[in-house]
This record gives C-alpha cells, structure tokens and sequence, in this order.
C-alpha cells in the first residue's frame, strides 16, 4: 500500500514538473536561436562555433541543476503530504544552497580556463579559441541565476504558482533579445557580449520569480540557519534518473 501511495505520489510530481522541464527546454532553444543569429550576422563564423562549443558545457550544468530539481522536489512533495514543515524547508534551503555552491565552483573553474586560456581540450583552432574564451567569460556571470531559476521555477510549480515561472521566460526572452541588440550590435562587444547578455537575462528571469518568496504567502523561507546537509545525498541518487534521461 505505501509503495503504491509513494508511486503514485512521485508520478503525479513528475508529470507536475514536465511542463517546466520543457518550458525550460525552449527557452534555450530560443536562446541559442537568438545567439546564432547575433552571432551570424554581427560577428561572424567563428562566433556561432564559440556558440557551439559552449553547448556540452551548458548540458553539463543543466544536467547537475536537474539532479537537485527532481530530488528535491521530489523530497518536498512527500514532506508536505506528510505535512513535516521542518524536513520540506530544509530540503528547500538545501537545495538552494548546494545551486549556489555548485554553481560558484564552475564559475571559478571556467574563469581559470578562459583566462588562462586551457580551453584547449574542446578546440585547438587557433581563430576560434579566443572567441571561445570570451564567450566563456560572459556565459559564467549567468551560472548561479541559472541554477536558482530552475529550482525556483520548480518550486513555484510544486506551489501552483507557474503563471510567474511563465511571466519570468518572456521577460528572459526579452532581455535577451534587447540586450544582444545593445551589446553586439550598438556596442560591438563581440562574443562577451553575445554571451553577457544571456547571462544578464537570466538575472532578469531570476529575479522576476525570486519575490514570491519576500513577498508572496509562500510557507518557504529563502534563509534557513540551521541546513542539515544529510540529505544532499538522498536528494542526488533521486534525481540522477532524470538527468541521465
């Protein structure tokens, strides 16, 4: 009966979390969209293959970002059917936490690789690196807001509240659109800011769901003191299948 109960409960999580998993999915695609075409007819060839480059490593962390997603959410789920207010907020701070501190790992890693110039294991060409490196550059200022605008977009929809998540993309997909013309186009920034102003619009759409929890009724708060870090293992090996899909 309770494995029964517990499947039922995370199926009905997951199908909960598939319109934001593919709302999520085509904003990069309008992204990259956005990118290219900057790219292609402001920058040039070598540009749009800085863009391509850049792809498995945007796998790579949106991947991690769904490990945290699905595991937490997952946790939270059974713990407010259970109605165990204090484990729900904890898996909550911890995940925001571990988005952070992930997050900030692979902005000092990449900063260290494109300054330094180590990018060569992903190309060796000698017209396309420094591009690369500069994209790199500007990508790694978006890291944390896209880690934390999953797990928010997430959790507003474990909340009822996906019509922000969807208010938040547009006005993604608007700054992106309007600071890509100012950048590349009026500034001349180049690959830097071709990449600055996808990370730049994704403060934006962080910052556009990130009130609900100053100001909303959520029963969730952004700052927890005591984050117990037991369950940072339980919320990975529930949310690796998701991410290995």
């Amino acid at each position: 009966m309770n494995q029964n109960a517990n499947a039922k409960m995370v199926t009905k999580l997951l199908f909960r979390l598939l319109p934001i998993q593919i709302l999520l999915a085509a904003i990069s695609a309008v992204n990259g969209i956005v990118s290219s075409c900057f790219a292609s007819n402001y920058i040039g060839v070598a540009a749009m293959s800085a863009v391509g480059l850049y792809a498995p490593i945007n796998m790579l962390i949106t991947s991690i970002s769904i490990i945290l997603v699905g595991g937490s959410v997952i946790l939270c789920g059974k713990y407010m059917g259970q109605n165990q207010q204090e484990k729900l907020q904890n898996v909550f701070s911890l995940n925001l936490a571990l988005s952070v501190l992930i997050a900030l790992v692979f902005t000092v890693l990449f900063v260290v690789l494109s300054v330094f110039d180590l990018t060569g294991f992903l190309t060796r060409d000698p017209e396309v690196r420094p591009i690369f490196n500069r994209y790199l550059l500007g990508q790694v200022i978006g890291f944390v807001p896209l880690m934390l605008g999953n797990s928010f977009a997430s959790f507003l929809s474990l909340e009822n509240k996906g019509s922000r998540t969807l208010i938040a993309s547009v006005a993604y997909i608007l700054a992106n659109v309007l600071l890509n013309f100012l950048f590349v186009k009026v500034l001349h920034m180049e690959a830097f800011g071709l990449a600055l102003a996808s990370s730049l619009g994704l403060w934006v759409y962080l910052l556009v769901q990130i009130p609900y929890y100053f100001f909303g009724r959520s029963h969730l708060r952004l700052f927890n003191r005591h984050i117990s870090w037991k369950q940072s293992g339980e919320i990975i090996r529930i949310g690796i299948p998701g991410a290995l899909s």
